[in-house]
């Protein structure tokens, strides 16, 4: 097979489908998806929730 073995073969398969996999999903070298800022702010946003709502539980409800 001109010299190549088929690990050869199959290793660089498995690199040109995680090559384009990673395209696909929007991932390069020099910026980040499009969706992955969406994704951070959900997660900040959830977070901050979940810290408030342990901090309030504390806090005795004015009457």
């Amino acid at each position: 097979m001109h010299g190549r073995s088929a690990i050869q073969i199959a290793t660089r398969t498995q690199w040109l489908i995680a090559r384009i996999r990673s395209s696909a999903l929007g991932f390069n070298r020099r910026s980040a998806p499009w969706w992955w800022e969406f994704e951070s702010e959900l997660k900040a946003r959830i977070a901050l929730e979940n810290l408030l709502r342990r901090m309030f539980a504390m806090v005795p409800m004015a009457a």
